[in-house]
């Protein structure tokens, strides 16, 4: 029975030496970098089966690299940035015929502050925690115009605004290494608090009248991530 238990220990000794050695780089020292790539084009239609019909066209384009640096075994303190671009285009048809169409821009920049704690659970393989406040700054500009029967396009509104978000929030995610210093990660899902303030300047061409737009927000948002999106999904780190 002893020798049993002392080669059970053995075993469990040796897998643990085998865990850390080949997960070297999640250790008090080391640190790393990463990020992900997101590009996206969408279309979409609707139609009321009025005769009224909506076209959409929509590209998305964010990048979000990170930093981070190990303060102790298999925890780590880093940094983030973000930045995205979205394009949406939409045009509004009565039987066919364009009425109207809209122009919407939005650029979003941001940084991250957040912990993250692994737990290996296999020789490549393990999980990790990734705790977080987020702050993140966006610029909106949108036109509107309609057309007429000739097809002329006229300015009808346009606006312009800007909003501001802090969150805090904690992710779950899968990592696996595919080279010594190369790890695959896969988000799994996120938790999230935010606070945001919005602010927008709406101009009417057809008057000459401008409204000033404000609101207020907060939302707590919980998620299992289920789309392939390579800023949320699979991101690559590299350790050293």
């Amino acid at each position: 029975m002893a020798l049993k238990q002392f080669s059970l220990l053995l075993f469990l000794a040796l897998n643990i030496c085998h865990v850390a050695y080949s997960q070297e780089f999640i250790s008090k020292g080391h640190s790393f970098i990463g990020g992900g790539i997101d590009l996206n084009f969408s279309e979409n239609s609707s139609d009321s089966g009025t005769g009224n019909e909506t076209k959409q066209n929509n590209s998305l384009f964010s990048f979000s690299p990170y930093y981070g640096k190990f303060i102790k075994d298999k925890l780590a303190i880093g940094v983030g940035l973000f930045t995205s671009y979205s394009n949406l285009q939409s045009e509004y048809l009565d039987n066919s015929i364009p009425t109207s169409n809209s122009k919407r821009k939005r650029t979003s920049i941001g940084a991250s502050f957040f912990l993250r704690k692994y737990y290996p659970i296999g020789e490549k393989l393990g999980a990790f925690i990734r705790p977080s406040i987020t702050y993140r700054h966006g610029i909106i500009d949108e036109v509107n115009n309609t057309i007429d029967q000739f097809g002329t396009e006229s300015l009808f509104r346009s606006s312009e605004g800007n909003d501001n978000s802090l969150s805090l929030g904690a992710s779950l995610g899968l990592y696996y290494f595919i080279a010594k210093r190369f790890s695959l990660e896969a988000n799994l899902g996120n938790v999230f608090v935010s606070k945001t303030f919005a602010s927008e300047k709406v101009m009417y061409e057809s008057n000459g009248e401008i409204r000033n737009q404000s609101t207020d927000s907060n939302n707590l948002s919980f998620n299992f991530v289920n789309t392939l999106s390579f800023d949320q999904i699979l991101v690559i780190t590299y350790f050293f």
